[in-house]
């Protein structure tokens, strides 16, 4: 009996590892999710340092899509063109010809900067998982056109 409790524990255990703590959250619906695209700044982590490096993805409402791999002042970008049908993202890589249909969700998370959580099946030019930064709290207000100095003053 006990040891039928401590493999459960076990496994209880590394699943909440494998999760980041973070609990599971329905995901919004389509509608939701893809309005929330283009709402907010999407990074996989925030960075800990000016030097430390990160994914960051912006979606514009017209279609266009930014990503970026490298530190608050420098990195590696991509643009890409992308399209939204219910739960599927569509997005053309027009410097290589590629394109790549992946479901998606956004979920909402309680974390100290961010609000949701941006998950892709597949992702050609990144991480399948992101932050949405940007929506009520600490991430409120977060723009691309500020989000150099929303950054550095986390860091300080």
């Amino acid at each position: 009996m006990r040891a039928a409790l401590g493999i459960a524990a076990a496994v209880v255990a590394l699943a909440a590892c494998r999760d980041g703590g973070q609990r599971r959250h329905d995901p919004l619906p389509p509608g939701e999710a893809e309005q929330l695209l283009a709402e907010r700044v999407w990074l996989d982590r925030l960075p800990r340092s000016e030097r430390e490096r990160f994914h960051l993805a912006l979606f514009i409402p017209d279609g266009f899509a930014y990503t970026q791999h490298g530190t608050v002042w420098k990195g590696e970008h991509e643009g890409l063109i992308f399209d939204v049908d219910g739960d599927r993202l569509e997005l053309f890589r027009p410097d290589s010809g590629e394109r790549v249909t992946t479901r998606f969700r956004v979920e909402r998370i309680e974390h100290r900067h961010a609000d949701v959580k941006l998950i892709l099946d597949q992702n050609p030019v990144g991480p399948r998982e992101y932050l949405g930064f940007g929506g009520d709290g600490d991430g409120a207000g977060v723009t691309p056109a500020n989000l150099t100095p929303w950054l550095r003053a986390r860091m300080q």
